[in-house]
């Protein structure tokens, strides 16, 4: 299952990866499917608009958990 995991995320970033903040989306600052909010959750309380933007793809699995898939 994470063989096929990791293909279907890659597969979705290609189209979905990267910063957005814009205005009409109610997640808010997300990128790579990082929202402002699992940031809190899971990084820090205290994290930005900025420190989301700054977010990498190793981050991913940690705020998503996929690493035990």
């Amino acid at each position: 299952m994470k063989n096929n995991f990791n293909d279907c995320l890659n597969r979705v970033l290609k189209d979905e990866g990267g910063y957005s903040n814009h205005p009409a989306d109610p997640g808010g600052p997300t990128n790579y499917g990082i929202t402002l909010r699992d940031y809190r959750d899971n990084i820090n309380p205290r994290g930005t608009a900025n420190d989301v933007s700054r977010c990498q793809t190793d981050l991913q699995n940690q705020v998503l958990e996929c690493s035990g898939l």
